[in-house]
């Protein structure tokens, strides 16, 4: 899994450095998650979605409420999530201390506790319970970040976004992020769905209760739970380590009788999407998108396989840990790109 992360790290290190600290939006009382469900992706319809790109007036066009899921903006939303949830995850590794002032409402009863911004590994339940409330503080952040650029995008400029070169990354992002948008467009919701705190509050007491860290990950009905966590890094990780390759142009090109790319894969020869012909362009994205997360999902449920809650919390600061055992007991099968 850490190699998987590490070709990300040149995107992240951008992102990271411009990116204000966690703020909460307005209205009611919610919260946001990332890649939540996974299920949904592993049943994305590919071709269906794709299907509705092949006009070129879509690129002219704002992004609209019923936008495919994998409209540029939509795939913008994604990547901006994805890569900023990785980003969190590296800095959850490697200790780093965490921007979060005191007294919040979602982490404020955990500050003596959280000093330097550490989560302390000493009380599972508890260093669980702090994972979780850091995860959601967080993407509150990421979550509006990625409204605000979409708000702000037409069709082509998220496609822009999505296959910049990496030094014209960050004028295209600061470009459509001169102000922060409160609103919640479904570009960003189908990978970072709003769910309301009374939703959630359930979710919250649980964390605390006795046998939470011995249940199966495949018990999934808690999305704040270690596992499910897990579930959202792990996908995001995945769709960073895909962007940054589009980025820089070092994409596996598909074999022809591939059932999603393979129709592209003479386009594909040298790595990189290419950008004389926009509406290709965009059907090919789609498919890089759309074939990663649905992939991906079909992974990490075969990965977390045998997995405890417990196991999935140690994975979260220690990746790999879940690997290393599928391997000695001979189960780890890699993901197929």
């Amino acid at each position: 899994m850490t190699g998987v992360r590490a070709a990300a790290l040149l995107a992240l290190l951008v992102i990271a450095t411009s990116w204000a600290a966690a703020a909460q939006d307005s209205g009611p009382p919610h919260l946001h998650l990332a890649f939540v469900p996974l299920p949904s992706a592993a049943r994305l319809d590919v071709e269906k979605a794709a299907a509705a790109l092949g006009d070129a007036r879509v690129l002219q066009a704002k992004i609209a409420p019923g936008d495919s899921p994998l409209a540029p903006c939509s795939l913008a939303g994604a990547a901006m999530v994805a890569a900023s949830v990785n980003h969190l995850w590296i800095s959850l590794e490697h200790a780093e201390p965490l921007s979060v002032p005191p007294g919040t409402s979602i982490l404020g009863m955990f500050d003596s506790e959280m000093k330097g911004g550490k989560i302390p590994r000493d009380d599972p339940g508890r260093a669980g319970e702090m994972l979780a409330r850091v995860y959601i503080w967080r993407m509150w952040a990421i979550n509006m970040r990625a409204n605000s650029f979409v708000a702000r995008s037409t069709q082509q400029q998220c496609l822009d976004l999505v296959l910049t070169n990496p030094a014209d990354f960050q004028r295209q992002l600061s470009r459509n992020l001169e102000s922060e948008d409160y609103r919640h467009y479904a570009a960003v919701e189908y990978y970072s769905p709003t769910i309301p705190r009374a939703t959630a509050l359930p979710w919250l007491t649980e964390l605390g209760a006795p046998g939470l860290l011995a249940r199966s990950a495949a018990s999934a009905d808690n999305p704040l739970a270690p596992c499910s966590v897990l579930r959202s890094l792990m996908m995001s990780s995945h769709v960073s380590t895909l962007w940054v390759s589009m980025m820089h142009g070092t994409i596996k090109p598909p074999t022809p009788d591939d059932p999603t790319l393979g129709p592209f894969a003479s386009a594909l020869t040298q790595g990189t999407v290419p950008r004389n012909d926009p509406v290709l362009a965009t059907q090919i994205a789609a498919r890089l998108f759309g074939a990663r997360m649905r992939s991906a999902s079909v992974f990490i449920e075969r990965y977390l396989v045998g997995s405890t809650q417990r196991e999935c919390l140690d994975e979260v600061f220690q990746p790999g840990r879940i690997r290393v055992r599928l391997i000695k007991e001979g189960k780890f099968i890699p993901p197929e790109y």
